[in-house]
């Protein structure tokens, strides 16, 4: 199904300097007064917001979601936590992309494709230069709040239709949390219950455009219930590859 929504920008005639533009989305004004360099990070966003909520999605998050061979990888989160860094290392290594900035699920809770590029916060530049050299002559863009980004596309993006999947697919939710501090090995991966995970959910975004009524509630613990949960801390993004393997590797065993 295809998404039908159009977005308009529109520069604000008067001669200011420099240029200020308004955004509007499906002829509603979103936006205004926005300097060139902030307008296409909106842009994006609203493009992820406005493509699942035209198809039949059940439940969004704020987080990214990727896919191995054997599992889906699900990192919700806060912003800031350092979620779209180590979304961008793990796309670049074998890992396929659902989506970078929401979890788009269907009744089966299989991750909807977003198509959009990887939002780099400017802390994380040099570290992902590696991955992507792209990065040093991309264009830099600003959120209102004053954060700077840079955008990279991934190789690949996953494959989420329900007729491809002969198995139930293992889902993995993990919490990313970067900090500066040392994170020993046996730290670096915590259980989390159904509540810790519900309220993660909840605190980091949580249901764009839908309600969470008793029967969602319900589907949704259930899904919980089935899936593991874990807080992942680390200090760059070799520890937390590194116990994401463990971890996959403990739920093949």
């Amino acid at each position: 199904a295809f998404a039908h929504f159009n977005i308009e920008i529109k520069e604000i005639v008067g001669g200011t300097s420099p240029p200020r533009f308004r955004l509007f989305c499906n002829n509603l004004l979103v936006e205004k007064n926005l300097l060139l360099n902030e307008v296409i990070p909106l842009v994006i966003d609203r493009m992820q917001i406005l493509t699942f909520q035209h198809s039949n999605y059940y439940f969004c998050f704020h987080g990214a979601a990727l896919k191995t061979s054997n599992y889906i990888l699900l990192l919700p989160g806060k912003s800031g936590a350092g979620k779209s860094t180590l979304s961008a290392t793990l796309a670049s290594d074998q890992y396929e992309l659902y989506s970078d900035e929401m979890i788009a699920f269907d009744k089966h809770f299989v991750p909807k494709v977003l198509k959009l590029p990887i939002a780099i916060k400017s802390g994380s530049w040099h570290a992902l230069l590696k991955e992507y050299p792209e990065l040093a002559h991309e264009k830099e863009y600003s959120r209102l709040d004053g954060r700077r980004l840079k955008y990279v596309w991934p190789a690949s993006f996953a494959n989420s239709k329900i007729d491809k999947i002969c198995v139930k697919e293992r889902v993995l939710i993990c919490n990313p949390s970067f900090t500066k501090s040392p994170v020993k090995e046996f730290d670096v991966l915590k259980p989390l219950t159904v509540i810790e995970t519900l309220i993660m959910l909840v605190e980091g975004g949580y249901q764009v455009g839908v309600e969470l009524d008793e029967e969602k509630l319900d589907t949704l613990l259930y899904f919980l219930v089935d899936t593991s949960s874990y807080q992942l801390s680390y200090t760059s993004s070799l520890q937390a590859k590194a116990g994401l393997a463990k971890l996959m590797r403990l739920g093949d065993d």
